[in-house]
């Protein structure tokens, strides 16, 4: 017959929880920039809506959606966009 062997408990269970949030801590001080430097463009700015129409069947939704500002992360944006829902 075999004995199981349970380990012993640590003598201070929250140490590890502690070593953890200072590695998230030390990590999140490395990745934020600096107050001194330029802030990053953001990727978009996103697109606001000019009009909605719906189909005289109430089976087809346009919506014209214009471009808020442009953003050069991704290359050119397309200015005017229409989302058809059918």
């Amino acid at each position: 017959m075999e004995t199981i062997r349970q380990r012993p408990k640590p003598s201070h269970p929250h140490l590890p929880h502690l070593h953890l949030l200072f590695l998230i801590f030390v990590s999140y001080l490395v990745v934020t920039p600096s107050g001194g430097k330029a802030e990053e463009e953001p990727v978009g700015y996103g697109y606001t809506v000019r009009s909605i129409t719906v189909s005289d069947y109430g089976k087809v939704l346009t919506a014209h959606l214009q471009l808020i500002k442009t953003s050069s992360v991704f290359g050119p944006d397309i200015h005017n966009l229409s989302l058809i829902a059918r």
